[in-house]
């Protein structure tokens, strides 16, 4: 089946109509939705937490990895190695996974990087 969502759920003013809650209001209007804002920093158990109670059973997020963990540029005060960055992931989004409410996770490299076994780390 073809699900249509949006990257996000509050760049989007035309079909929000609840500005309290803009990710149920969202959820009103769409299964699925792309979880941008976990590439630039993993959320915490609590807003995971949030995001799961706000959003009906069926509903879907497709969780976009981590910068780091896609070779994307390190922020400066990121100094966390990369197997601990993926297991603190892991961690945070098991609960998510638990309920069933990821429909996948989105690895989005950087152009920079060429396929082949170099790549691979």
């Amino acid at each position: 089946m073809i699900q249509i969502g949006l990257t996000g759920w509050s760049d989007h003013p035309m079909i929000l109509t609840n500005p309290k809650n803009k990710l149920a209001d969202y959820a009103t209007h769409f299964p699925i939705v792309e979880l941008d804002s976990s590439f630039y920093a993993i959320p915490s158990e609590d807003r995971i937490s949030q995001w799961i109670i706000q959003t009906p059973d069926a509903f879907q997020f497709i969780p976009k990895a981590y910068g780091p963990l896609t070779q994307h540029a390190r922020r400066a005060d990121e100094s966390t190695p990369l197997k601990q960055l993926f297991q603190i992931f892991q961690q945070r989004f098991k609960p998510m996974l638990e309920s069933g409410k990821i429909s996948s996770f989105l690895f989005q490299f950087p152009p920079y990087l060429r396929s082949g076994q170099s790549a691979v780390r």
